[in-house]
């Protein structure tokens, strides 16, 4: 996940109020589905397992792109809390 994703994330659920934890149920159920019916998907899934633990987005990087400004204790927290639902996601799969 690139720090644009990231903060795609963090607007998307400022925005619309979408938690991440209430789409973990769905994207590890599609994820299942992709590795278990294509090659390609589980390899990819195999090689970035490692970069999905060492996942790091920092509010300074953050802000050197977005427009709209942001609270960086807000951002952090939410970066922590992706973290965390992406690393669970990892273990779970």
């Amino acid at each position: 996940m690139k720090t644009k994703d990231a903060a795609d994330l963090f607007f998307i659920n400022q925005e619309y109020k979408i938690s991440l934890k209430s789409l973990f149920n769905e994207s590890k159920k599609k994820l299942i589905f992709a590795m278990n019916n294509y090659q390609k998907y589980k390899e990819n899934f195999g090689l970035i397992k490692k970069e999905i633990y060492n996942f790091e987005v920092s509010y300074d990087k953050t802000k050197e792109f977005i427009i709209k400004k942001i609270e960086k204790k807000e951002f952090d927290k939410f970066i922590l809390n992706l973290k965390n639902i992406l690393n669970e996601l990892v273990i779970e799969i």
